[in-house]
């Protein structure tokens, strides 16, 4: 077994942003997988039109939610398509690892002690 020496560390001041950015990434899962937004894109890749028609959300803050988990890898996006990627394969119904459950109880009512 070969070991690869660990990389850079990143940056304290960029760590800090994705501790802190970590909330609302965990907010934004919660609503794709409250939508079922990678459901949706189970058979293939659909318009960000297309999803927000069938979720019931308002088009532009859906296409704000996919472009920012499209750069966290869960979204593949190109122009208007949409697709799943590995990383958002768990969210898929019988998926192995099935992290939907998971994603559903990271609501509101998980943070009210802390507000």
């Amino acid at each position: 077994m070969s070991e690869t020496a660990p990389g850079p560390a990143p940056a304290p001041s960029l760590v800090m942003t994705q501790l802190l950015g970590g909330f609302q990434v965990s907010q934004a899962l919660y609503v794709v997988t409250k939508l079922g937004i990678c459901t949706m894109l189970e058979d293939g890749p659909l318009s960000v039109g297309d999803l927000a028609e069938r979720s019931g959300a308002k088009p532009q803050p859906l296409s704000r939610l996919i472009r920012t988990l499209a750069m966290l890898g869960l979204f593949r996006t190109d122009g208007e398509l949409v697709e799943t990627t590995p990383l958002g394969a768990p969210a898929l119904p019988d998926a192995p690892g099935d992290a939907r459950e998971c994603g559903r109880d990271v609501d509101g009512d998980a943070l009210r002690p802390v507000r």
